[in-house]
């Protein structure tokens, strides 16, 4: 052990050769000197040190010095610690002694109080006890009352004088050691440490004696009225009284915790918030109360997880039931459940997490919800719920939308059971992630698909050149007989296999949708940004040369899936081929949409009419075809795999929708008031919601039912996203940033930009961790720190790893996540998200088609996002005004900061693409939907 802990991170290679024998004295003379001058230049004296002592003291520790360390940091830490030493040496304690060696043992024996105590006789004389209660300290007096020395008369009036004195401040408490000395200490200074408390900590050290007492009750409603949080730290000591509950109630029901005032920060949210945690963990001690529920059903407000948790302590209470089911709806409104839950908690102590088991009364609709967690609740609780029937139904039902998440409960499921039903669950929409889990599969399954499936299994392992995407061709290869080696040749060419992926789409119902989608996705993002990349220059006459020969049908899913990107030329280029392609083939926009089963239609219309080519499509097909279009469009969203993303599509469209013409938005008004009072018969609360939150949007603006649409117009309110105050983006240790690069040449560009914006070493510091950066910045209060993988294959998986290890260490959360990279990267980010996020800024390319999945993990983020192509000339000067918001220790005034960036970077083409928390309507139709369903929760 050296002489000071000492623990650098990073190793820096010095001019000390490992200390020897032949070099030690002048060794320990350098470092030794060159700390005396650096005392003598921090207080103009070395603080009694002279430079032969601190020689010497250097010189007998030298051997234990970290030789690798940095010298100049090792000089400097050292030097600290010895000013610290000499400040602990001036400070005196509160017995009065100085720490100097001759009284040192006597101060720092435990026992000291009852050292004094051993010098009484059992027959003390009354001189004696005056004497000790006249000059002796709190823990004189503490000690001789543990020691019988004063009968119970005497000692109930000498512990409240005791107490009355540290109280009053009349004597403090014991002081600590300086922090740093304490924990850097070396065995040489151990005796010097000592460990404080406060005045009030020293005295309920004492309330098992304190309970007895006469005035007892009195003091403790003290504490519960001046430190509530310190009185529940005791409260199980005094729990045997039959005025804990009082104690209890004034704690929990004080007007200063109410969750208004926590909400408005009359007081601070931090410690209140715990209290009303804590709640939770004492109810056994008053759930009989009348008062009870209405406590804990705060708590469900604050923090539902602490209901589940503590569920069984007042389980027996006659509405436990409502209060359990409340919090775990709380919990499944776009939350993630592991960040309320704590896995580690409940998969080390079981008993607590079988409080669970009584969740089963909320009834199997509720857990059905619980899908939307992604499946961090079945991972920690399949080992307990694995044989029953609702879990099942649980586990087939996010099987079909998040198949990822299923799978890495496989070794829970019981494979003899019903593993099989969830494998092919999984092959419907995602054969190829089926493929990983082969060995779940009986060997001689009679099942068509799942014999099919081990048949392609054990073709890839004999034909190593067989491509992976084969599986993407399931749908033909089970229901068309498509051979192996031929779907493994279409497979490898890229015309050939789009077209394929084309034709399946075609089929209602049919196998792998979820991961075609996402291929699909990919293939017209490279296509498209390879006609925007040829808006000018000399390959601009050559833009669409990739699309010529593309049918209509391949122009729609190009279209369709590749929205992300699209410039507006680019969009108009397209859809003027397919106009022209409809016209060859002799169809209309009506028979392209039914013939792809109106597969992305939502998003097709949404940018025809935020692209003005709206007429284009109307005046080519009959008013009948019209009517049935916009009755799709706006109707049967509660049919969708995900409504709330459709009716967000809806939200981003109707009100230019309506303006087109008075026809159109007359037949609009009348299907959103059908779908209203059909979702009001149905009796579902989410679809009865996004219905009114659209009828909102039109308010009084409408042409028919005009009384009808006011009313929802002031029910349903929608509101936009202006500001977020300064203290949501600082937790107690401060604010922390998440960016994510991902390894292709944008993303290596963007890192190399994004590095070169903060070169200013007086205003921020870089620190290199491998695969990963950390920049902070220098204005030290409060800290202000950005993490950011690095864009190399390592850095986009380990280095992103390596941040996450770091913030569970630390215990943080980054209040601002950023993804930097193309569209299909934006899941990759998403899934890191977490419900503190307050910004989250996807200002890659198409970032606005993502803010449903966004809002699932962080329900209270703002998000800044692109319509179209996102680049480092906008980002990187956007965040840095968003960076300097917050350092500046202002609020974020979205409206004010943006009305900034024009200025700064209107000139900037693409800047138009960026779209502002506050004039973002699919978010703030979102985020009007969570309010709405959290202040009106389903029964």
């Amino acid at each position: 052990m050296n002489i000071i802990e000492f623990n650098f991170n990073n190793r820096i290679n010095n001019s000390y050769s490992k200390v020897n024998a032949d070099n030690e004295k002048k060794v320990a003379e350098e470092i030794g000197s060159k700390i005396f001058d650096y005392l003598n230049n921090k207080s103009s004296k070395a603080l009694g040190f002279s430079k032969e002592q601190i020689i010497i003291l250097v010189s007998e520790h030298l051997t234990d010095l970290d030789q690798d360390a940095n010298p100049e940091l090792l000089i400097k830490d050292l030097a600290q610690k010895l000013i610290e030493l000499q400040e602990w040496h001036n400070l005196k304690d509160q017995n009065g002694f100085l720490l100097k060696e001759e009284n040192l043992q006597e101060i720092l024996n435990e026992n000291y109080p009852a050292f004094k105590v051993k010098n009484f006789q059992n027959n003390i004389s009354p001189n004696d006890k005056a004497a000790l209660i006249k000059n002796g300290t709190p823990e004189d007096i503490f000690s001789c009352v543990r020691a019988g020395i004063f009968n119970k008369k005497e000692s109930e009036k000498i512990m409240k004088t005791a107490v009355d004195k540290l109280l009053s401040q009349e004597i403090p408490a014991i002081k600590a050691t300086p922090q740093p000395l304490a924990n850097y200490s070396s065995s040489l200074f151990n005796p010097y440490i000592k460990q404080g408390k406060s005045n009030l900590q020293l005295i309920l050290e004492h309330s098992d004696l304190i309970k007895e007492y006469s005035w007892g009750k009195d003091f403790f409603l003290k504490v519960a009225a001046e430190q509530p949080n310190l009185m529940l730290e005791h409260i199980e000591i005094i729990q045997d009284k039959p005025w804990v509950t009082e104690i209890l109630k004034n704690i929990f029901q004080t007007e200063n915790i109410s969750t208004e005032n926590i909400l408005s920060l009359k007081i601070s949210p931090l410690s209140s918030i715990k209290i009303i945690q804590m709640a939770a963990e004492y109810a056994h001690l008053y759930k009989k109360e009348s008062w009870a529920k209405k406590v804990l059903d705060k708590t469900t407000d604050i923090s539902p997880s602490k209901i589940l948790i503590n569920y069984q302590k007042f389980s027996d209470q006659p509405w436990a039931e409502e209060l359990l089911k409340k919090a775990v709806t709380k919990l499944i409104r776009g939350k993630n459940v592991l960040n309320k839950l704590n896995k580690t908690y409940f998969n080390t102590n079981l008993s607590r997490a079988q409080s669970l088991q009584l969740s089963k009364k909320i009834g199997l609709n509720i857990k059905l919800e619980l899908a939307e967690s992604r499946g961090d609740f079945l991972k920690t609780y399949c080992h307990l719920y694995n044989q029953e029937l609702w879990f099942k139904t649980l586990i087939l039902e996010e099987a079909k939308t998040h198949p990822i998440s299923v799978l890495e409960t496989a070794s829970s499921l019981p494979k003899e059971t019903w593993a099989k039903e969830v494998i092919k669950t999984i092959l419907i929409s995602s054969p190829s992630l089926a493929m990983h889990y082969i060995d779940l599969i009986d060997k001689n399954t009679s099942d068509p698909a799942l014999k099919k499936l081990q048949e392609i299994y054990e073709y890839q392992k004999s034909n190593k050149n067989c491509p992976k995407n084969i599986t993407l061709l399931f749908e033909l290869i089970l229901k068309e007989n498509l051979s192996l080696p031929e779907a493994a040749e279409i497979a490898q060419d890229s015309g050939r296999f789009f077209k394929a992926l084309v034709t399946i789409k075609h089929r209602p119902a049919h196998l792998g949708s979820k991961e075609i989608d996402n291929e699909l996705q990919i293939i017209a993002l490279k296509v498209i940004r390879q006609i925007n990349d040829r808006h000018e220059g000399p390959l601009a006459n050559k833009r669409f040369e990739a699309v010529e020969n593309y049918t209509a049908d391949e122009l729609y899913i190009l279209i369709s899936y590749g929205e992300a990107e699209l410039f507006t030329s680019s969009f108009n280029g397209l859809m003027d081929r397919l106009l022209i392609k409809l016209e060859n083939e002799q169809r209309s926009i009506y028979e392209l949409l039914k013939g792809n089963n109106y597969n992305k239609f939502r998003e097709f219309l949404r940018q025809c009419v935020n692209r003005n080519r709206l007429e284009d499509l109307f005046k080519q097909i009959t008013a009948e075809e019209k009517t049935t279009i916009l009755s799709k469009f706006i109707c049967g969203i509660d049919k969708a795999a995900d409504p709330l993303s459709e009716a967000a599509i809806i939200a981003d469209t109707i009100y230019t929708l309506v303006r087109s013409d008075l026809d159109t938005m007359n037949m609009i008004l009348e299907y959103l008031k059908k779908e209203y009072t059909r979702a009001s018969k149905l009796g579902d609360k989410k679809i009865i919601v996004l219905y009114g939150l659209l009828a909102s949007i039109i308010g009084e603006k409408a042409t028919l039912h005009q009384e009808w649409f006011k009313q929802m117009n002031i029910l349903y309110e929608i509101s936009a996203l202006t500001m977020i105050p300064k203290n949501k983006l600082f937790n107690e240790q401060g604010h922390f940033q998440q960016y994510f690069f991902f390894n292709d040449e944008d993303g290596k560009s963007s890192f190399d930009s994004f590095l070169g914006n903060y070169e200013d070493k007086q205003k921020w510091e870089i620190e290199d961790k491998d695969d990963y950066v950390i920049i902070r910045s220098t204005k030290k209060d409060p800290l202000f720190e950005i993490y950011a993988n690095k864009p190399t294959a390592e850095g986009e998986t380990s280095g992103v790893a390596s941040i996450s290890e770091e913030f569970n260490k630390k215990g943080i959360s980054p209040q601002i996540s950023v993804l930097r990279g193309h569209s299909y990267h934006a899941m990759k980010m998403i899934r890191h998200l977490t419900d503190s996020a307050q910004i989250v800024y996807l200002g890659s390319c198409g970032g606005y088609n993502n803010i449903s999945e966004v809002l699932k993990r962080a329900p209270e983020a703002h998000i800044i996002s692109t319509k179209g192509t996102g680049t480092k000339y906008v980002n990187d000067p956007l965040l840095m005004l968003i960076n300097n918001a917050i350092l500046s220790g202002n609020d974020i005034d979205w409206p004010a900061l943006w009305a900034s960036a024009e200025q700064e970077i209107a000139n900037i083409e693409e800047f138009k693409n960026y779209v502002a928390p506050h004039e973002n309507m699919g978010l703030t139709f979102l985020k009007a939907f969570n309010r709405e369903i959290a202040s009106k929760p389903s029964t």
